[in-house]
């Protein structure tokens, strides 16, 4: 290159090449001596080097890093060992601090727990005092109530030590169901079957409140002379007469006892024989009776008179009863009571202790 240069200079001078002949021996000289440096570019390219062993590549014309900071080198191995332990210290932490703020999550768990069993325990502690106090409260109760109990027994006792018999005198109102009478008779129109019982009890007492004895009673019929008719004129109307009692034979059990003050309960039962004595007289209608005038027609005086056939004489006798009793004084009392004496019974009476 250098040459070229030269020759050109050579060329354009003035004088021609005579005059520059020298100077063209001098070049030649200088160009076998002299090696030719090649002309550089005005920007130099870009090498990259890449070692084959290994390493970090290289800029041409950079200055490279020392051995030890090259990849793969000591200090690099070091380095990423460090960014290594690092990164496994924070994750390290990062899970100590996990598992610190799970154990303390568990710990108020388990706080809140215990404490929660002990609010429980102590909730049920109370519960179960409460209900020993109750239960106490209860028995003491009871107990209180046996002890008035004995004392009112052990008063009703000596109240009644003396005595050896005590009589019951009773009245009331029975009513015979129509259904019953229905169910005896062929004619179902009829006036209600009604009346009043009387009743004397002698009774024993067996302790205070026990009572046995006999009963004998009178039930007496109050039921008008009517016809009895059928709703639709078969049988022909009967004109009746009932003339009959019911004499009552029974043993008898009182159970009394005071509930307060002079007031007290009594319960009754009885159970024995009733005999009819009497008879249901029966006549016949005049047969000019029209269908519309059953309840009223006349009868014959005497022909046709006859008496009712009844089933029985005699006939089961129940008493049972309930009421309340007053005592008046240290042998009298008053007693009302509704029940059943062989038919629907409500009455009352006196009774005497003797």
């Amino acid at each position: 290159m250098l040459q070229n240069v030269t020759m050109r200079r050579w060329q354009t001078r003035p004088g021609g090449p005579l005059c520059h002949l020298p100077s063209l021996l001098a070049a030649l000289i200088v160009g076998v001596c002299v090696p030719a440096v090649a002309s550089e570019p005005s920007e130099q390219p870009t090498l990259i080097k890449v070692p084959i062993g290994g390493g970090r590549p290289a800029v041409q014309g950079e200055r490279p890093p020392p051995p030890d900071a090259r990849l793969g080198g000591d200090a690099a191995r070091e380095q990423a060992e460090a960014a290594r332990k690092a990164a496994e210290a924070k994750r390290i932490a990062a899970e100590r601090k996990k598992k610190e703020a799970a154990d303390a999550a568990a710990k108020d768990a388990a706080t809140k727990a215990a404490a929660a069993k002990a609010a429980a325990a102590k909730t049920a502690a109370a519960r179960a005092a409460a209900a020993k106090s109750a239960a106490q409260a209860e028995r003491r109760r009871a107990d209180a109530e046996r002890a008035r109990e004995a004392a009112r027994l052990r008063a009703e006792t000596a109240a009644v030590a003396g005595r050896t018999m005590v009589v019951m005198l009773d009245a009331g109102w029975v009513t015979v169901p129509r259904a019953f009478v229905d169910a005896l008779s062929d004619r179902e129109m009829h006036p209600e079957l009604v009346g009043v019982g009387f009743d004397i009890s002698l009774l024993r007492p067996a302790t205070a409140r026990h009572h046995y004895g006999g009963r004998i009673g009178l039930a007496v019929p109050l039921v008008p002379a009517a016809n009895w008719y059928s709703a639709d004129g078969k049988p022909s109307p009967r004109y009746t007469e009932v003339d009959a009692v019911l004499i009552d034979l029974a043993f008898e059990y009182v159970y009394r006892r005071k509930l307060f003050g002079p007031v007290g309960a009594m319960f009754r039962g009885g159970l024995g024989m009733g005999i009819i004595a009497g008879d249901v007289q029966r006549i016949e209608t005049l047969p000019i009776c029209p269908d519309d005038n059953q309840a009223t027609c006349p009868h014959w005086r005497k022909v046709g008179q006859q008496d009712a056939p009844l089933p029985s004489r005699i006939w089961p006798s129940v008493h049972v009863s309930v009421g309340l009793t007053v005592d008046l004084g240290s042998s009298m009392g008053l007693h009302v009571d509704a029940g059943l004496r062989d038919a629907p019974y409500v009455g009352g009476g006196l009774s005497l202790a003797l």
